[in-house]
């Protein structure tokens, strides 16, 4: 789906606060609802994929936030994609290259309980994870946002 400079302005409105209403949206950007309803219901699906909360994992008790890149098997690829699937502490999970087959972000309450998913990683073959601990937010899903600063 091409989008036009009009559809850009709407977008950047709705990653920045997606819970704000057409109406304001529409003074906003000086576009009829009408033409803004008519442009989001388009663009679900195609473009926009869901509407997501950004939480403070922190204040919810998850004090450790963890990247990892993990090389598996490729005997056990499917199993451990799976297996990290269904993991509760699961956050973010990517396919990636270079070295490595997955990136995933995880999140946890404690060192035990990063220290047993680790073992579990390896009873589900993955044959290295590199993991790299996220120490404070800088900018986050700011692309395409008024929180963009150039374009």
């Amino acid at each position: 789906m091409k989008l036009n400079e009009r559809d850009i302005q709407l977008v950047r409105e709705l990653r920045t606060n997606s819970r704000k209403s057409i109406a304001l949206i529409s003074r906003e950007l000086g576009i009829p609802v009408s033409t803004i309803f008519d442009r989001i219901s388009q663009m679900e699906g195609p473009v926009i994929k869901r509407y997501a909360t950004l939480l403070d994992f922190s204040k919810m008790g998850y004090l450790l936030r963890v990247c990892y890149m993990i090389k598996s098997s490729e005997s056990a690829k499917d199993e451990l994609k799976d297996f990290l699937l269904m993991y509760p502490r699961t956050n973010t999970l990517m396919r990636i290259n270079n070295g490595f087959d997955f990136y995933a972000e995880m999140v946890f309450r404690s060192m035990s309980e990063m220290e047993d998913f680790q073992e579990r990683l390896k009873e589900q073959g993955a044959v290295a994870a590199e993991g790299h601990y996220i120490l404070s937010e800088i900018k986050q899903e700011a692309f395409l946002s008024k929180e963009q600063t150039s374009p």
